[in-house]
């Protein structure tokens, strides 16, 4: 796909892209989120007998976590790459191969009462089109949960400097909007949605403990697979700091939003 004169690639094709590495990255995610997560799910009223679709579903534990809430209902994890997910299996989950900017691959998966994405939208060059297709997987009365990071002010001037080049990266390479957060939950609004809302939550990072690992496994893997990929010396303190305890920030925020189509 192309921007401007920039050709796009997409997630997965020249960054995170399937590797042992990226399963562990996506394991740290998890560990990292999916409490505040299942916080939201829970507040929307998942039950059993509900059919959930999860798009990009990672290592797979909130597929894991639906199929066993939802019970006798069923789930189906989808993505375009589903090497990392290796949650047990389950009678009731599905794993499929789908991408969700793919309107009749869409459709074919049926209509849902639940459509969950994490940290897939703000990655997408086609982010518009993709929430369109979620939104009309639902059924009447079916829930959508969007969740993806944003930026905020960091403490340290080289926690600044750092993400700064990691989303700098990311746009140019794949079309990652580290903004994209901030616009929640307007689009679900304007797409039709009804009794919309949002979350914030802030995550600490601490030198050395699971977010901060998630970071440097980010940026490594971002490194080793950009072309031509080079960092200031900054940039290089600021990865060394993410392996010392006495380094805090909290550079970003999740920010859960979700609605119901009508019925």
């Amino acid at each position: 796909m192309n921007k401007g004169s920039r050709t796009i690639s997409q997630y997965g094709e020249i960054v995170f892209t399937s590797s042992e590495l990226e399963r562990d990255r996506l394991v740290s995610l998890a560990s990292i989120f999916d409490s505040t997560t299942i916080d939201c799910l829970r507040a929307i009223g998942v039950a059993p007998g509900w059919r959930c679709l999860e798009i990009g579903p990672g290592a797979g534990t909130m597929a894991s976590w639906l199929a066993e809430r939802v019970y006798p209902g069923d789930v189906i994890a989808a993505d375009r790459d589903t090497t990392a997910f290796e949650s047990p299996p389950r009678s009731n989950l599905t794993v499929t191969i789908a991408d969700v900017t793919d309107g009749a691959a869409m459709a074919r998966l049926g209509s849902f009462d639940l459509v969950y994405a994490r940290f897939v939208l703000m990655h997408l060059n086609e982010r518009r089109q993709a929430l369109g297709n979620m939104i009309k997987s639902l059924r009447p009365g079916g829930w959508l949960l969007i969740e993806d990071l944003t930026d905020l002010p960091a403490r340290s001037p080289l926690t600044t400097e750092g993400m700064a080049w990691l989303w700098n990266s990311l746009g140019r390479a794949i079309g990652t909007d580290a903004d994209w957060g901030r616009a929640l939950p307007d689009p679900l609004s304007e797409h039709g949605l009804v009794d919309t809302d949002v979350a914030v939550d802030v995550p600490v990072v601490r030198g050395a403990g699971p977010f901060a690992r998630f970071l440097s496994t980010t940026f490594g893997s971002t490194l080793n697979q950009l072309e031509n990929a080079e960092v200031s010396e900054s940039v290089e303190r600021f990865l060394r700091s993410l392996d010392d305890p006495e380094y805090i920030d909290w550079p970003l925020a999740l920010v859960s939003a979700w609605g119901r189509r009508p019925t």
